[in-house]
C-alpha cells in the first residue's frame, strides 16, 4: 500500500466519481447526502465482495441512489485493472488510470469520510454542496 494519499494517487478516478454524484445532485437539487453515502456504502460491500471471491449482494437502494449506483458503478468498472471493459482501453493505450478493486475501496471509503465530514459541516447537503463548487458545469 501507498504512502501517498488517496485524494492525490486516485485524483483521477474520484473526480470521475463525483462528477456522477455532482450530475445526479444538479439534476435532482432535493436531493441529500444520505443518497451519496447509501451508495459509497452499497459500492465498497459490492467490491469487498468481490475481492473475497463471494458473487457481490444486489445493491439495496432504490430510486434516485440506484440511478447514482448505476452510474458510479459504471464508471468504477472503466477503471479496473481485471475488468472486461478495459480490455478495449489497453489495447488503444487509453490514459485512463487503472487501479485494482482493493485500490477502489480505499477510494469509496475515503469518499464516505468525505460525506461525514462535509455533512457534519454543512448539513444534509454538506457534501453535495461542496462536491459542487469545485465540478465545474
Amino acid at each position: 500500500m501507498s504512502n501517498i494519499p488517496v485524494e492525490e494517487e486516485f485524483e483521477e478516478i474520484l473526480l470521475n466519481i463525483e462528477l456522477r454524484v455532482t450530475m445526479m445532485f444538479r439534476e435532482n437539487p432535493t436531493m441529500t447526502d444520505y443518497v451519496a453515502a447509501e451508495v459509497y456504502e452499497a459500492l465498497v460491500a459490492h467490491y469487498s465482495a468481490a475481492i473475497n471471491g463471494r458473487t457481490p449482494p444486489k445493491p439495496r437502494v432504490k430510486g434516485l441512489a440506484l440511478e447514482l449506483f448505476d452510474s458510479i458503478h459504471n464508471v468504477c468498472n472503466l477503471c479496473l485493472e481485471d475488468g472486461e471493459s478495459n480490455k478495449l482501453i489497453k489495447k488503444n493505450n487509453s490514459p485512463i488510470q487503472l487501479i485494482s478493486k482493493e485500490d477502489l475501496v480505499r477510494c469509496l471509503k475515503r469518499l464516505q469520510k468525505s460525506v461525514k465530514l462535509w455533512t457534519e459541516k454543512g448539513g444534509r447537503q454538506g457534501y453535495l454542496n461542496f462536491v459542487s463548487s469545485f465540478i465545474g458545469g
